[in-house]
């Protein structure tokens, strides 16, 4: 009796809002210090900072306008990935709104045929581009400088998405998934973070859910074996 009324007191609300907001700094310093080694150990800069000439603009790109935030993933969800996915050597892994190239990077150091980033920001693009000079990876990296939506992806059967842009060009880069899949039947997964248009994904009924990754926060589709293509 006496903890439901303490529940319901001022000073217990602000001491749980405290502790929450305790454990939520210190798994992000946590985070931080991860990932600052995580660049360290590979020689190369991708942490969210960085400055744009014309902030608006950054973020009204591609043909659709829709450009999002530029974030990075964390390399503890990219070891955990990596080791789910199981990459072979004739895959093509392609990370759209690549940014700096940390996916782009860790996954290079895995046995693959093709590492693709594609980015529109040309801030971006040019530190991509600066971090590869530095390294000497597995697999060869290719840092595209365009609007995802123009970009050729028959090569791809891996492809990665953190919430990169918006709705409109989600669904043109999906369509262009499909058409090469059609015309080029491979067994394709789609990894997507910031799950926002999950139900995009679902609605393409060549593609079925495989599985769920870190705690609900992504999702990967896989192309279904009995599609026939119509």
């Amino acid at each position: 009796m006496f903890y439901k009324k303490f529940k319901k007191w001022l000073f217990y609300k602000i001491l749980r809002a405290m502790l929450w907001h305790y454990q939520s700094l210190i798994k992000k310093i946590k985070t931080i210090i991860i990932d600052h080694y995580g660049d360290k150990k590979l020689g190369i800069d991708t942490d969210d900072f960085v400055e744009f000439k014309n902030i608006p603009e950054s973020f009204q790109t591609g043909v659709y306008k829709d450009g999002r935030i530029f974030a990075s993933t964390g390399y503890q969800e990219l070891g955990r990935l990596a080791d789910y996915l199981k990459l072979a050597a004739n895959d093509v892994f392609i990370d759209f709104g690549c940014g700096k190239g940390r996916v782009v990077f860790f996954i290079a150091n895995n046995k693959l045929k093709k590492v693709i980033g594609v980015e529109i920001k040309k801030e971006l693009v040019e530190i991509a581009l600066q971090n590869k000079a530095l390294l000497n990876p597995i697999t060869p990296v290719e840092i595209i400088h365009e609007d995802a939506a123009k970009v050729d992806v028959h090569e791809g059967t891996v492809f990665f998405f953190y919430n990169p842009f918006g709705l409109m060009t989600f669904s043109k880069v999906l369509s262009n998934i499909k058409e090469s899949f059609k015309s080029h039947p491979r067994n394709i997964r789609i990894i997507y973070y910031n799950i926002l248009y999950a139900s995009l994904l679902d609605s393409h009924d060549w593609l079925e859910r495989e599985t769920t990754i870190e705690n609900g926060w992504g999702m990967i589709w896989r192309s279904k074996a009995d599609y026939n293509g119509a």
